[in-house]
């Protein structure tokens, strides 16, 4: 165990009872060592001989709890179901084991408690306020025993909740960073998910086409549009480091002659962009998004609960600097049929850009008997026109990329889980779809609907008499 975790923080500390719990601020994964110290203080504050005091304990806990609302008629009632995921309990002092060194009133207790190495351990979840959400909290629990033939006389506890994520895979997070181009040796290859449409200015005339593109990763795929990074064959996104995605928009306008071509000169050599060209003056429909979907199951109930995080906004600095990110050219296309003499074609526009997205905040993909967790990414790029906007979508898995404990960067939680928001009834427990919440616009910070809940980082615990002091379960 590193000696005194606490030690750099205690000066900081607000003491104000008989004992505080010290954790340094930590993501843990299965078989990581959760450490701390719990500081017992003696003459300056209530003593802990007043207080009676007979032992103290520390437990390492895990829980999940699962509810659903069922109808009968018009009543409603809630049904929920608990199961325990860890429970590990271990005596840190007895009364008149120890006490503080001679210049000191605080006497340092330290700890180190092992999660289970189970792979299947479940991520933190915290759930919603609402009478429909499923959580999955862990947390170090310190009580301190009183004995029972006082009067009155409640044990003293206090909590602080973890940040637990599934044991991932770092070599995710190495292939990421190993990425150099879409054409280099060493890192992940590209797979493309692609989505074609055809569309027209308004209720008449011919249609013209565009078509987008994502990239993900595949053996033997030459590089295409709208390259979203995946690593594997599996569609494995790491959580552990930002996610390049590129987003390649290819459009075909409508037979026209030549002599209508030159109605779009190139003009002060640039290229004028014709219709259909992505609308970069719409703010609100550019995005990058992911959509989060829990599968809640009690008693033989099934609810889906889907939530639409915004990622990323596209903007017209994401085009990439160079020749090849934006092109136009004349393709043509005479046919037997057409008026002698008379060149026909089409224009051909196409745009490269690049975006990345963080996917830090959210908890990896996971199933269990109550709840399951799953994600649909989605790139949404708008064109002028009603109902011209194209969606590509796909499903990913989240992966930790990390097997072992990792401190939080600055003492603050990196991963922040969307909330539950509302839940939608399933037609069944093999159930599949997801939901269409519409995303709010956000800010170039991206954030849901409702602010994530972000698990705490060091414990500010303020010292009560007979009721737990932290998170409850």
């Amino acid at each position: 165990m590193s000696a005194n975790p606490a030690a750099a923080i205690l000066s900081q500390a607000r003491i104000t009872g008989p004992f505080s719990l010290v954790i340094p601020p930590t993501t843990y994964c299965p078989g990581s060592d959760v450490e701390g110290e719990v500081l017992l203080t003696f003459p300056k504050f209530p003593k802990v001989q007043e207080e009676k005091i007979d032992e103290v304990v520390v437990a390492l806990l895990g829980k999940l709890k699962a509810s659903v609302v069922v109808s009968h008629g018009n009543q409603r009632r809630t049904i929920s179901e608990r199961q325990e995921l860890v429970s590990l309990r271990t005596s840190l002092w007895k009364r008149g084991a120890a006490y503080p060194p001679p210049d000191s009133h605080v006497l340092r207790l330290p700890f180190r408690v092992r999660l289970p190495s189970d792979p299947k351990l479940l991520p933190s979840l915290p759930g919603n306020a609402g009478s429909e959400s499923a959580s999955i909290k862990y947390y170090v629990e310190v009580i301190a025993h009183r004995p029972t033939v006082l009067f009155g006389a409640e044990d003293k506890t206090m909590r602080r909740q973890l940040t637990v994520v599934s044991r991932g895979d770092p070599g995710l997070c190495a292939s990421i960073r190993s990425l150099r181009g879409l054409s280099a040796e060493g890192g992940p290859t590209w797979k493309t998910v692609h989505k074609e449409k055809k569309m027209r200015r308004g209720i008449w005339g011919e249609y013209s086409t565009a078509r987008v593109e994502r990239a993900r990763h595949s053996n033997g795929i030459s590089p295409l549009p709208a390259q979203l990074l995946i690593p594997n064959q599996h569609g494995i996104l790491p959580t552990c480091v930002d996610i390049p995605l590129l987003i390649t928009v290819k459009t075909t306008t409508a037979r026209l002659s030549r002599a209508k071509a030159h109605k779009h000169p190139e003009g002060q050599g640039k290229p004028v962009r014709v219709f259909p060209a992505i609308d970069f003056d719409s703010n609100d429909r550019r995005f990058v998004s992911l959509q989060q979907a829990f599968t809640v199951r009690v008693g033989g109930h099934t609810r889906l609960h889907t939530n639409e995080i915004v990622l990323a906004y596209i903007k017209p600095e994401d085009v990439l600097p160079s020749e090849s990110a934006y092109y136009k050219h004349w393709q043509a296309d005479t046919a037997a049929g057409d008026r002698p003499g008379e060149e026909m074609g089409r224009w051909v526009q196409q745009w490269t850009i690049q975006r990345s997205v963080k996917l830090q905040r959210f908890p990896p993909t996971f199933e269990s008997d109550f709840v399951d967790c799953a994600y649909v990414m989605s790139v949404r790029v708008p064109f002028p026109g009603l109902g011209n906007d194209i969606e590509v979508s796909t499903r990913i898995s989240l992966d930790s990329g990390i097997d072992q404990a990792m401190p939080q960067k600055n003492g603050r939680a990196t991963r922040r889980v969307p909330s539950a928001t509302t839940l939608t009834e399933a037609s069944g427990p093999s159930a599949s779809g997801l939901g269409t919440d519409v995303p709010v616009p956000l800010a170039e910070e991206p954030q849901s609907a409702n602010p994530p809940v972000r698990p705490p980082t060091y414990f500010d615990a303020v010292y009560r008499d007979g009721r737990v002091v932290g998170e409850g379960d």
